[in-house]
């Protein structure tokens, strides 16, 4: 395979109408969807067709979405993004594979949904996580202890807490056209201005509903139609102990590097950070002529507004095909270009 292309934190929405007094809260504008469509497109007809697209995490949201709507089904956003749609269905049709990996944001994504969008594709994919010639790459979440995928216990339909308070934060952006910022950021200011350090979940929580304006009686609509008040959500969690959200994954990149011999290449996505950069050196006078270096990257994000956005390029070299290339890159006017560059040798 020549070539893999990383990207995350895409956002989709189901971008439904709003009426006033409320604001748009869906975080992938129709324009940044055209943009996304224009890259797949790109893609399709300037790489080979041995190239993969995997999509780091957070590539659809059902978590943004107001306290008091029912959130939003795969299938809903999927057809309200035809533009990223066909994009992807261009790149499926040249015969590239693409992998889906799961975010927060679009937790309990299934193989079922893409297959059903997509057509039952065999080259396209649904994991966890991405391995493959000293390459690691995951959405990052499951490090966040706000945002990590919690079976039993108290937790409210396997949901972390999170998740409510991701929909607290999209009823305040739609009642007061607040900016996009990822929940790890928002987690990690609300807990420093609580306490300066490691705060307790339900003390953050609390801060964030009450800058939502939701009292103990505001109800949540679940994706089954049910309601679960802030106060219910409250008491769930209230036993659970937690750490500010990871907003720097570079550390839990270098751990998982240095556990695993074979791990050369750590992507994430998760933080909106794009990142490229290396975890340890055999000769760090001259990191680039190092074949042991390691090297942390972070895709960055699609969502960020007045920047272009990035993404991460894995090359095999013709000539050897144990050494790697990575590069950060990105897309700007319809154009892509070099922001950073490293590689391994596997």
């Amino acid at each position: 395979m020549s070539k893999r292309i990383f990207l995350s934190d895409i956002h989709m929405g189901p971008r439904r109408e709003v009426l006033p007094p409320r604001f748009d809260y869906d975080w992938l504008t129709k324009d940044e969807a055209v943009r996304l469509g224009s890259f797949f497109e790109y893609i399709k007809d300037n790489e080979a067709a041995d190239t993969e697209v995997i999509l780091v995490g957070d590539i659809l949201d059902n978590w943004i979405c107001p306290y008091d709507e029912v959130p939003p089904s795969f299938q809903e956003i999927f057809d309200a993004n035809p533009e990223v749609v066909s994009g992807i269905k261009g790149l499926l049709d040249k015969g590239m594979k693409v992998t889906f990996l799961e975010g927060n944001h679009d937790m309990y994504l299934s193989q079922a949904d893409l297959d059903t969008v997509f057509d039952g594709s065999v080259n396209v994919k649904y994991g966890e996580s991405y391995t493959d010639r000293g390459i690691h790459a995951e959405h990052g979440h499951s490090f966040d202890p706000f945002n990590v995928k919690l079976q039993g216990g108290s937790a409210i339909q396997g949901l972390p807490l999170g998740y409510f308070i991701s929909r607290a934060v999209a009823t305040k952006q739609a009642m007061e056209d607040s900016s996009k910022e990822p929940l790890c950021e928002i987690i990690k200011k609300a807990g420093a201005a609580l306490i300066g350090g490691d705060s307790v979940a339900v003390s953050v929580f609390d801060a964030i509903m009450e800058d939502a304006g939701m009292d103990s009686t505001a109800a949540f609509v679940m994706p089954d139609g049910g309601v679960v008040t802030v106060a219910q959500v409250r008491a769930a969690y209230e036993d659970t102990t937690l750490g500010l959200s990871v907003a720097d994954l570079r550390p839990k990149a270098k751990t998982l590097s240095l556990a695993e011999d074979d791990v050369k290449l750590v992507i994430f996505g998760h933080t909106h950070g794009k990142v490229i950069d290396s975890l340890d050196l055999e000769n760090p006078a001259e990191p680039l002529l190092s074949e042991y270096t390691k090297v942390y990257a972070n895709s960055g994000t699609w969502i960020e507004k007045d920047k272009a956005p990035t993404y991460i390029e894995v090359k095999v070299d013709t000539r050897d095909n144990h050494l790697n290339y990575i590069s950060l890159m990105k897309w700007d006017d319809g154009a892509a270009s070099k922001v950073g560059s490293r590689f391994f040798s596997f």
